[in-house]
């Protein structure tokens, strides 16, 4: 297996507060050829200072506020990777999770364009919310649009994407 680059694109909002360990998730991974970028959307409060212990680990960019699709396009225009990974400021990822999307995405060459997770909400560190379940790994696309139109079934933070679909 090749081993490309893959862009990490975090959107933060005021997320000074767990922004530390969506950054370790991202730095935890196995897979060891990231660059992650955290594009600060305008954020008041301390965002930027809990990012400084990151310093030559993290690219980070300042924008005016516009909201995360306009932060995230922010991060795609600046990311230098064959792929892109979406992490929300308030997300944390499995340490295997990027290994095992970019490992699919290469051995399926340009079949498919992203690859997505499952996810599991907690509302604290002992709770279990809610467990999303993709139980059909490859979805045929008229299955995979019908269900796209009817309801999102893909959290952003799940989502590996090819760079070149932008």
């Amino acid at each position: 297996m090749s081993f490309p680059l893959v862009s990490v694109v975090i959107p933060a909002f005021n997320a000074a507060d767990f922004i530390e360990s969506t950054v370790l998730s991202a730095l935890a991974q196995t897979y060891q050829n990231l660059e992650i970028l955290v594009i600060d959307d305008g954020s008041t409060d301390d965002t930027q200072e809990a990012l400084d212990q990151f310093a030559g680990q993290v690219r980070y960019h300042k924008r005016p506020n516009g909201g995360p699709a306009a932060a995230r396009n922010t991060g795609i225009e600046a990311a230098g990777g064959k792929y892109v990974a979406f992490l929300d400021a308030d997300d944390r990822w499995k340490p295997e999770k990027i290994t095992k999307q970019v490992a699919s995405l290469e051995e399926l060459g340009n079949a498919f364009a992203l690859s997505h997770t499952d996810v599991v909400t907690v509302c604290d560190e002992r709770e279990l919310l809610q467990t999303e379940k993709n139980l059909q790994p490859f979805m045929p696309p008229s299955i995979a649009f019908e269900r796209l139109f009817s309801s999102n079934f893909i959290a952003t933070s799940s989502v590996v994407c090819r760079k070149e679909v932008f």
